[in-house]
């Protein structure tokens, strides 16, 4: 943390008592005008406020809820070590100031009463920012002059009298391998040859006596790599101002370089005294005044002078320079020009001169500062051939500037050989390309002198005999090495009559031949070579360019072409008119002479030819199914969905076609679908366009059998869907009669049952009503189960039949003996088991099913009062509920359920389980004969009195019954 300004000191004050916070505040503020002070009530406000803030120092109270101003300083010692905390506490002792000495508190102070206090707060609070900001500034300067110490490239080191290193910086540390830490501190003799350190110790302690500064003499060392560098160490007395230690401030400079430097100077000068006398250009030095001072032999040479270079030192060189200028066209003008350089000391290079015989050289002027004054270097080199070569250049340079805009081979062909023709005057000049087959090299442009020196313009086949021109021109291309003939009819190589004398024959990597020819022997100098060389550079170059441009175009048309296909491909049904149109479209717009698609069979286990070009019947054998367990490059190919290419398969011996005709192969995946392969009887038939557009092509194959497939399954699920469609109609009908048959037998059961109220009827609107239910317990069980019945079984519809009617007597026979005076029912007996007296109307009483509506708003009816006994008894009225009973779910329990009517969510529990959670009435239930209405305890719904007397028989909606 750091103060905004050097007069303002921002104080922090934490104290859980606000009041005792804005006091102490306000009296700080008072007592010192640099002082700012904020408050926080507690720890964790105070550590927030300095996390976003900048604090000169803080001040703390020691017992505040939460953390405690002990465990406050330890928090804030975490992030600001050096922050100047001062606890100041009503709550002093001696283990609160150890404990808050130990945390790292800056100074203690404990609270008392009146003012005083916080003068004493204020002081120490400036005595602790001022002590804090000057040991920052310390360190501040002490780091920045360590990082200047660092910076420095030149060793920097402080020894004692006993030789350790007190002080070292990186460059030191660095040279040696080693940290600074583990550097200081370490003696001289762990870390030099123990003669370099006793001499370092010796001059250490010499400066140290003598209080001066020493330089030592050139030190040999090595550094941690092991190479050896020099250096010039330099010793000054080293004052400690807090000790009274002695040593030496060193300051070793590394002088390798400069070293190498003046022994390299040595050298050159050995090797320029040598070379002066064996340059190929004229030299001569004079002095300030005019006196040669040196001259070498290619000087006399060059202007057939007369003596030697020794003789003419010391000599006038204004009378030399006369004499040497006997041999320009134009003497007076050379001695003029050679006055007037010297006399403005203007420095020229390469200034071109005539000479008597039509030489040219060239002369460079260059003014020289010697030891004892100034001087001038003249420089005077021959540049006849250099200047006929320019010539050649411009005059090539024009003509092949045309090279780089033609648009066929001949064209090009053209260009060169006219060049040829004019620049180099080789007028037996041609360029021969290699045609398509790779067997004859054809003429592409000829000089027309040719013509008139050659009854047909000759063509090279590859099968020559030897001794032959076209056995030469082939030898030629086919090692790509020029060969320069000066004497054609004396070349032992050829024996074959030919009319040109000398010629150049270059190769043009996989072009063909470039012949520059004359009927002149030694016609072709060094630079017209020179020139033959730039000059069928220019042509290769051009070539690939005009064959790049071809081969673009031709990309560029075959692109546009498999664009088509790929269009037709996705209009295209079905996997076998898809793998063939890809086997006729891959022979016909990439040129693949060999073709198949194969397709992944599972069945098979492996990869099946589906489609095949024509010539592979033909080249080819049967083409078996390729696995995995094949090893075959096809099945890679397919596995990795990676594309393969092989210029020669038969060198590869675990290959399947390997003993075949088959060389050149391409192998493409087509996804998750098979593979495409391409092949060729020739080796290296394939190139990168071939790859790239069979990549394409077996993308856009992928593409078409995915959408084929995806079509496919299309229909098929449009055809399963109507399958179900037609299913679910059918399952509907059967369904609906089902429901219908108890519905109806529902309805009229509980017509009678509302005139007659005989419990048979009642019994069978629970047997609709439970045959409803297993109908529909079956049908969801069907539905939770799967779509289609797997397993049908027969079912004995007669034997079912009587047993259903052998229930039905038994009912009925159950149900008449309930009817006896002294039957008891249901709830009869189970009263009785509980131990409670059972009324002799529950005993009389016949069982009851209540009824239950499954959907709201449904109204059912509810039988109030038992039936009249038969046999002549009075039968008292009968009296029905409306309820509006809630809806249920299948999945909800019912409000009376105990434990064993209980069942899981989403299960549908059966007829018996569910009348047991409904449970049965008690006679405390039923309502007297003009009673208000009341709620039936089994249902939230309210029940309402239709009437008091005789009630005309409600006849409810089939709708209103149902589970």
């Amino acid at each position: 943390m750091s103060s905004a300004s050097t007069e303002d000191i921002r104080v922090l004050t934490v104290d859980d008592d606000p009041d005792v916070a804005d006091l102490t505040a306000t009296f700080l503020e008072r007592e010192d005008d640099r002082f700012t002070v904020e408050t926080a009530t507690d720890a964790d406000e105070g550590a927030e406020r300095l996390a976003t803030g900048e604090f000169d120092c803080l001040v703390s109270d020691y017992d505040m809820p939460g953390r405690t101003g002990i465990e406050f300083l330890e928090a804030v010692r975490e992030d600001y070590p050096d922050l100047p905390f001062i606890l100041f506490t009503g709550k002093g002792s001696e283990a609160v100031a150890s404990d808050a000495i130990s945390a790292g508190v800056t100074d203690y102070l404990q609270k008392e009463g009146g003012t005083d206090q916080y003068t004493v707060l204020a002081n120490r609070i400036a005595n602790a920012v001022e002590h804090y900001r000057t040991r920052r500034l310390a360190e501040r300067s002490e780091n920045r002059l360590r990082e200047i110490v660092d910076s420095l490239p030149e060793h920097l080191y402080v020894v004692d009298e006993d030789g350790t290193c007190l002080l070292a910086n990186e460059s030191l540390a660095a040279f040696h391998g080693t940290p600074v830490s583990e550097l200081e501190g370490t003696n001289v003799s762990d870390v030099l040859d123990e003669e370099v350190a006793a001499g370092l110790r010796a001059a250490v302690a010499e400066v140290v006596e003598s209080n001066s500064t020493e330089r030592l003499h050139e030190v040999e060392l090595r550094d941690a790599e092991g190479e050896t560098h020099v250096f010039e160490p330099q010793l000054l007395p080293y004052d400690f101002t807090d000790t009274d230690a002695e040593a030496a401030l060193g300051i070793s400079v590394d002088v390798t370089d400069r070293k190498e430097r003046e022994r390299a100077l040595e050298r050159t000068n050995a090797l320029l005294s040598t070379l002066f006398d064996t340059l190929p250009v004229g030299v001569l030095a004079e002095d300030e005044s005019r006196n040669v001072l040196t001259a070498n032999a290619q000087l006399f040479d060059l202007f057939d002078l007369s003596g030697t270079p020794e003789g003419v030192v010391g000599s006038d060189c204004e009378r030399l320079a006369e004499t040497i200028g006997e041999s320009f066209a134009d003497p007076e003008a050379f001695v003029d020009r050679v006055n007037e350089l010297v006399a403005d000391r203007e420095r020229v290079r390469d200034e071109g001169l005539s000479l008597r015989d039509g030489r040219t050289v060239a002369r460079s002027y260059r003014p020289i500062e010697l030891a004892d004054g100034d001087g001038h270097l003249w420089v005077y080199r021959e540049v006849t051939a250099q200047k006929t070569r320019e010539r050649k250049l411009n005059r090539l340079q024009e003509r092949t500037r045309a090279l780089m805009h033609t648009r066929t081979k001949t064209e090009t062909a053209r260009v060169a050989t006219d060049a040829a023709d004019e620049v180099i005057d080789a007028r037996l000049s041609s360029v021969h390309l290699v045609n398509d087959a790779g067997d004859l090299l054809t003429p592409a442009a000829v000089v027309d002198s040719v013509r008139d020196v050659f009854d047909e313009i000759p063509t090279y086949p590859r099968d020559a005999p030897e001794g032959t021109r076209a056995a030469l021109v082939w030898d030629v291309f086919e090692r790509g090495e020029p060969v320069r003939i000066d004497d054609v009819p004396g070349y032992e190589g050829l024996t074959e009559d030919t009319p040109a004398r000398s010629v150049i024959l270059y190769p043009m990597d996989d072009h063909g031949v470039f012949i520059v020819s004359s009927d002149d022997a030694g016609a072709i100098t060094e630079t017209d070579e020179t020139l033959v060389e730039i000059l069928s550079t220019t042509l290769t170059t051009a070539l690939d360019r005009v064959e790049q441009a071809r081969r673009r175009r031709e990309r560029e048309q075959r692109l546009e072409r498999l664009q088509d296909l790929t269009l037709e491909l996705m209009q295209t049904e079905g996997r076998d008119v898809i793998a063939d149109l890809v086997v006729a479209e891959a022979e016909d717009i990439l040129g693949f002479p060999l073709v198949m698609v194969r397709s992944y069979d599972a069945d098979e286990g492996g990869l099946v030819p589906v489609a095949s070009s024509d010539r592979v019947d033909e080249v080819l054998d049967d083409r078996p199914t390729f696995t995995p367990e094949g090893g075959s490059f096809n099945w890679e190919a397919f596995e990795t969905g990676e594309s393969r290419a092989f210029d020669d398969i038969s060198r590869y011996d675990d290959a399947v076609d390997a003993d075949t005709a088959l060389q050149s192969l391409l192998i493409f995946p087509i996804g998750e679908f098979g593979t495409l392969s391409a092949g060729s009887t020739e080796p290296a038939t394939f190139d990168e366009t071939d790859v790239f557009l069979g990549r394409i092509l077996a993308t856009a194959a992928n593409a078409a059998f995915e959408r084929a497939d995806h079509e496919a399954e299309l229909r098929h699920q449009r055809d399963e869907l109507e399958r179900k469609n037609e299913r679910l109609e059918e399952f509907t009908s059967v369904v609906s009669h089902d429901l219908r048959n108890p519905l109806t037998v529902l309805n009229g059961a509980l017509e009678m049952a509302e005139e007659t109220g005989d419990p048979e009827h009642f019994e069978r609107c629970h047997r609709s009503v439970e045959r409803m239910e297993h109908l529909i317990e079956d049908l969801l069980a069907l539905s939770r189960q799967g779509e289609t019945i797997s397993e049908p079984e027969p079912v004995d519809l007669r034997a079912d039949r009587d047993r259903e009617l052998a229930e039905r007597r038994v009912r009925r026979r159950r149900t008449r003996g309930r009817d006896r005076p002294g039957h008891r029912g249901r709830r009869g007996p189970a009263a009785a088991v509980a131990g409670e007296p059972v009324p002799e109307r529950a005993r009389t009483r016949r069982r009851r099913r209540p009824y239950h509506g499954r959907r709201p708003g449904r109204r059912v009816l509810r039988r109030g009062r038992r039936p009249r006994y038969r046999g002549g008894r009075a039968r008292p009225r009968v009296r029905f509920r409306l309820l509006d009973l809630p809806p249920r779910t299948r999945d909800s329990a019912s409000p009376s359920s105990s434990g064993s009517s209980k069942h899981t969510a989403g299960t549908s529990p059966s007829p018996r389980a569910r009348t047991a959670a409904h449970g049965s009435r008690s006679p405390a239930s039923t309502p007297h004969r003009g009673s208000a209405a009341t709620t039936d305890r089994n249902s939230p719904a309210t029940g309402r009195e239709v009437g008091s007397g005789p009630t005309t028989p409600l006849r409810p909606r089939a709708a209103s019954v149902g589970a």
